[in-house]
Formats: C-alpha cells, structure tokens, sequence
C-alpha cells in the first residue's frame, strides 16, 4: 500500500512539474503559445465539422430539385402564388 502511494505522489509531482514547465513556456513564448492554441483549436474543429452528420432538414434539401428547375415547367402565374407559400429562405 505504501508503494502505491509513492506512485500516485511520483504522478502528482511530475503532473506539477509538467504543469509548471508549460507556464514557463507560455509565458516566455506567449506568440508560440497562442499559435499552438490557435492551431489545436482548428484542427478540432475540423475533426468536429468533418465528424457531423447532415441534419435532417439538409437530408431533405439535398433530395428536393432545385427550385430554378422546377419553375421553369410550371406557368407563370403559378411561380407567383407558388413563391408565396415558401419560405423567405428559399425564395
């Protein structure tokens, strides 16, 4: 039992030091730093977008027909009233 708690000291001690050498460093290089972040911080959020799956409301616009399309079979007037009930998104 005690030489577990030697290790978790041992673990402790070098998280500090870790911890310690990173402030160090972040303070005498703070433009490195903040181009480490900065470039850590993109490449998750890359991974993250690259990683998500389309909505189901882009799922279902990705299977409709452009609209541009489709109003060209339709009658003039038809496109008109048609325009009314969409969306102001979509228009």
């Amino acid at each position: 039992m005690h030489q577990e708690h030697h290790e978790n000291g041992s673990a402790t001690e070098k998280i500090s030091e870790a911890s310690a050498q990173v402030r160090q460093t972040a303070s005498e290089h703070p433009l490195t730093t903040l181009m480490f972040v900065g470039a850590a911080a993109f490449a998750v959020g890359a991974l993250w977008k690259s990683g998500r799956r389309p909505s189901r409301l882009e799922r279902m616009r990705a299977q409709m027909p452009d609209m541009d399309t489709l109003y060209r079979y339709m009658p003039k007037d038809y496109t008109r009233s048609m325009k009314e009930y969409l969306p102001r998104s979509w228009r």
